[in-house]
């Protein structure tokens, strides 16, 4: 994930339910391809922006890019295992083995973070909303694996989250 050296992009997300974005880049099940993913929250609605890129062989080589006349640099490096499932039209992700990296960029930070709980997501595929969280033991809570890597590594203001 990309940010400013003084995270404005992870203190927007944090003050705002709309009007705004994340910057990351992403490599899936260890393939050479690298991906930029812009996560947009307008009032619009939510909108997810691919782009392949070439002009990097890995993740490590990416060190500044600009966006919206910010200077982005790596703030953190997350990986995990997925798992996806198809139920009741409803896509569902199990992300297990969540680990948390700082980048050379933050140097008062400590470096690495191994969470002890998995995160299970659900994506409704088609138009027909299925009662999918009666099927759950709780309900459903917004989780952003950027927001909590960056403030249990960083140090930052704590993530409301409930288990």
């Amino acid at each position: 994930y990309m940010d400013t050296s003084d995270f404005k992009l992870y203190n927007l997300s944090i003050e705002n339910d709309i009007d705004k974005y994340k910057v990351r880049f992403r490599q899936y099940n260890n393939e050479n391809d690298i991906f930029q993913e812009i996560k947009l929250n307008t009032q619009e609605g939510k909108q997810k922006i691919i782009n392949k890129q070439n002009n990097f062989k890995n993740l490590d080589d990416i060190d500044q890019i600009r966006y919206k006349n910010l200077d982005l640099v790596p703030a953190i490096k997350i990986s995990y295992k997925r798992s996806y499932f198809n139920f009741r039209n409803v896509r569902i992700t199990i992300d297990k083995n969540l680990q948390f990296e700082s980048t050379k960029n933050h140097s008062m930070s400590k470096n690495k973070l191994m969470s002890k709980f998995n995160i299970v997501e659900y994506k409704i595929l088609h138009q027909q909303k299925p009662d999918i969280e009666s099927s759950f033991f709780q309900n459903p809570v917004s989780f952003s694996k950027y927001n909590y890597g960056i403030e249990n590594l960083y140090n930052l203001k704590p993530t409301i989250f409930v288990v």
